[in-house]
Parts: C-alpha cells; sequence; structure tokens
C-alpha cells in the first residue's frame, strides 16, 4: 500500500497534466493492476488523511497533491507549509516554508522543480555564494527564498500580478528572508546579479533577453524555465547571441536551460534591500 500511495502522488506531482478523480482513479487501475473500486478507495483514504486534496477550478474538480506535509521538490529543497516542522534528511538539504496560495511556484508543476534542479547546478557551475538573485516573474516567490538559503547574498522577486506579490511578500515573511528579499512589481532598470531566474512562457522570455543580458555578471549564471520540450530550440537560438546553454533539463514534456552569460555589460551598480 505505502508503494501504491507514493506511486499515485508521484503521478499527480511530476505528471504536469490535471487529473479528475475518475482519471486518476482509471490510471492508477490501469498502472497497478487493481480494480476501479479499489483505486478510488485508496485516493480517497489519501484525501482523508491530508496527502491529497480536491480543488475546484472553474467548476471542476481536480485531485492534486496536498503540500499539508513535506514534500521533496530537488535534491536540496525541501517545501512544507507553515507549522509543519521537517527535519532535514541530509547535511545541505534546504527547507522552505510556503503558505497556500493561488500563485504560480508551490512545487506542484515540472517547471518549478526544474528551475530548482537548474539553480542548484549553477552554484556548483559558478561560485554564486553572497551574491544578487533576481527572479523574474517570481510567482510564489520560491525560487528567490530558495536563492538565499542556497547561498546568495540577496534576491530581488519581481511579478507584474500584485497577488503574486502580495502572496510572495508573505511566504518571504515565513522564512524570515524580508532583510534579504525584496518583492516588487517593477523591473529593476540596472543591476549586477550573479543569478537570475526567469519560469515563464517563451514570448515573456524573449522579450526579457536584452534586460537579462544587461544585468548578468560575467561570472553567474541564468536559469529558464516555462517552456515545453518542442520549444527548447527556439528559446536556444533567442537566447544564443548572449548566452551559452550548459545543461538541459526536462520533466515529463516541461524543460528549463542554465545558460552562462557570452559577455559582460557594464554595470555601474549593485541591487541593495529596500530599508
Amino acid at each position: 500500500m505505502p508503494t501504491i500511495k507514493s506511486d499515485i502522488f508521484e503521478i499527480l506531482s511530476t505528471s504536469g497534466a490535471k487529473f479528475s478523480f475518475m482519471d486518476i482513479v482509471k490510471t492508477v487501475s490501469r498502472e497497478k493492476g487493481i480494480s476501479l473500486k479499489e483505486s478510488g478507495k485508496i485516493i480517497h483514504g489519501m484525501a482523508h488523511d491530508g496527502s491529497l486534496e480536491y480543488v475546484n477550478e472553474l467548476g471542476h474538480i481536480f485531485v492534486v497533491p496536498s503540500f499539508n506535509r513535506p514534500v521533496r521538490l530537488s535534491g536540496r529543497v525541501v517545501v512544507h507549509p507553515p507549522g509543519i516542522a521537517y527535519h532535514p534528511q541530509k547535511t545541505d538539504d534546504i527547507s522552505v516554508t510556503l503558505s497556500k496560495t493561488t500563485s504560480f511556484g508551490r512545487g506542484d508543476h515540472p517547471t518549478t522543480r526544474l528551475s530548482l534542479k537548474a539553480m542548484e547546478k549553477g552554484f556548483g557551475l559558478r561560485a554564486l555564494e553572497g551574491h544578487d538573485c533576481l527572479d523574474m516573474g517570481c510567482g510564489s516567490g520560491i525560487l528567490a527564498i530558495a536563492s538565499v538559503l542556497m547561498g546568495m547574498k540577496q534576491a530581488l522577486a519581481v511579478d507584474i500580478d500584485p497577488l503574486a506579490v502580495h502572496d510572495a511578500r508573505c511566504n518571504v515573511s515565513l522564512n524570515r528572508l524580508e532583510d534579504r528579499v525584496e518583492v516588487s512589481e517593477n523591473m529593476p532598470e540596472s543591476g549586477c546579479f550573479h543569478l537570475i531566474c526567469a519560469n515563464l512562457r517563451p514570448p515573456t522570455l524573449a522579450r526579457y533577453k536584452k534586460d537579462f543580458a544587461s544585468m548578468s555578471a560575467k561570472e553567474g549564471v541564468l536559469v529558464l524555465s516555462g517552456f515545453k520540450e518542442e520549444e527548447v530550440d527556439s528559446v536556444k537560438t533567442r537566447y544564443a547571441s548572449c548566452f551559452s546553454v550548459q545543461e538541459t533539463f526536462h520533466e515529463n514534456g516541461w524543460s528549463a536551460l542554465l545558460l552562462i552569460p557570452n559577455t559582460q555589460y557594464p554595470i555601474p551598480n549593485t541591487f541593495h534591500i529596500k530599508s
């Protein structure tokens, strides 16, 4: 039973698709070789014990993983809700507290997990500790928060959605990082960032290419996600004049890129948290 439950959670967490109750019941029945009745009973039990939850989106009911318990999103990053303690399993584990919000970036979409994996590789590729991070399109703020917990000196989290800005500020406060993470609705006019993260769709990524190039430190990295596998080449082509791809990551049809700058633009100032 524990194996079936973990497999169900894995299916819902990594597929990138939305499952109605009957969708996941049929999928589990088919993949695990059990009856529809037994499959439904297990899923209802997982909803009862808090492993899964039912959400209503525009009149449609979907079954989704519940984040009422610690959930590992990458090699180092584990997220958990307020009030739920997490005891690190590894010495370099990073614990991020996230409230249950409507903003993107809770960890239930592959692009969030891919971004975190690419960030971790970036720390192994370049000496990023003690420098600044820009999280463009921050959503819940998870990437900015994780970046400073990984070792960045401070981070600027930007989103044009006022609700995302509110949610990100709440999450920054939950993690007691107000002095290291600033959340804003405005893109900075200048700055020098050793880590830039952008989990956005390709047209938006294309629009920010010059901004990212002008604000990337020579010894920094750029993490891009938010696009599907068939869109990878177009994103690579768009950024080829300014950045070199170091690694490509894939999960369930979605992708992320880890890049380094080809050149360094003259950058007069660094980013400072507003007092």
